[in-house]
């Protein structure tokens, strides 16, 4: 028995309140782009998520370091 699951129109991270799948269903996720078919699909891409969500808080903590000296006139000498 296969369920659909459907895609939201804002594509963000996995709702971690969403039912856990057993691993043996067979799942389906459909959207414009692409189709997943099994419960180890649907691990991969929550890995992905997961790993997109790291990258983004690592880039912004970044910015806002840049933003830091910048407002403090830190000049950067070379090595």
């Amino acid at each position: 028995m296969s369920t659909c699951l459907k895609q939201d129109s804002n594509p963000g991270p996995l709702d971690p309140k969403a039912e856990r799948l057993p691993q043996d269903h067979d799942a389906t996720l459909e959207s414009s782009t692409y189709r997943l078919k099994s419960s180890k699909d649907l691990d991969s891409l929550r890995n992905i998520t997961e790993q997109r969500d790291q990258w983004r808080g690592l880039s912004t903590r970044i910015q806002e370091a840049a933003e830091v000296l910048k407002s403090h006139d830190c000049k950067v000498q070379p090595r």
